[in-house]
Order: C-alpha cells, then structure tokens, then sequence
C-alpha cells in the first residue's frame, strides 16, 4: 500500500523514470502492483550510462523524493534499476521512497556519485 502511495505522489515521473503504475490488487491478505512492463536493455557506453543513472535519481530528488535504495552498500553499485527500450535508465522498487527536501551535499545523490565514479564536472553536465 505504501508503494503505491509513492507512485501516486511522483506521477509526473511514471513511463520515463519510473513504471507506469496502473492500480493495486488486494485480496486475501495479499497486495500487487500492476506496473508497465521494463524490458532491461543496458546501453553501451559507460559514461552516458552513469551520467544518466545519477540524472534519473536527481529528477526523482527535484521531484521531492529520496529513493534511499540505489546503491548497494556492500557492493557499492547501483541497484533498483532497469533499463528501457530507449536505453534509459528507470528506477523501480519504491518501497523506501520517503518524502525528501534536496540540499547542497545530498548523502544519496553523493553516494551515487561515488558508486558511478562519476565528477563533480560530470554531475554538473547530467543535472541540467
């Protein structure tokens, strides 16, 4: 219930950043999302690929929204992520999503960063 609460409040990202989310099913003590399908297709190219994982997450943070579960801690790679027919990155598993005001040194956002090996430049070139 609660991750379907989350894809209602970020509407305005579903079908690009996030599945599109289409209802709940509940029944006999059991809940379902019906969610768009996300055929994963990796891109080719590292740095358009980690340049496009860190603009996905950001858009969710202008959006409102911490993730607060795309970077596996002990492997310190990128996870809840799929990627479309266009090659773009789409976040799933919403479950820890919770309510976020986006500041200067963003913990989530830096530890993407990290995890992606991504720049400072590099970042400033993929949040516009």
């Amino acid at each position: 219930m609660a991750e379907f609460r989350r894809y209602l409040a970020l509407q305005k990202l579903m079908g690009d950043d996030i599945p599109r989310c289409y209802g709940l099913c509940v029944g006999w003590n059991t809940a379902c999302l019906v969610t768009s399908l996300v055929p994963n297709h990796a891109p080719s190219r590292k740095l358009s690929k980690a340049g496009a994982i860190y603009a996905v997450l950001r858009k969710m943070h202008q959006a409102g929204w911490a993730h607060n579960d795309v970077v596996d801690d002990g492997s310190r790679s990128p996870r809840n992520l799929l990627w479309n027919s266009e090659g773009r990155p789409v976040l799933i598993d919403l479950v820890t999503a919770t309510r976020h005001t986006c500041n200067q040194g963003c913990s989530e956002l830096m530890r993407l960063q990290k995890a992606l090996g991504l720049t400072n430049h590099d970042v400033t070139i993929w949040a516009r």
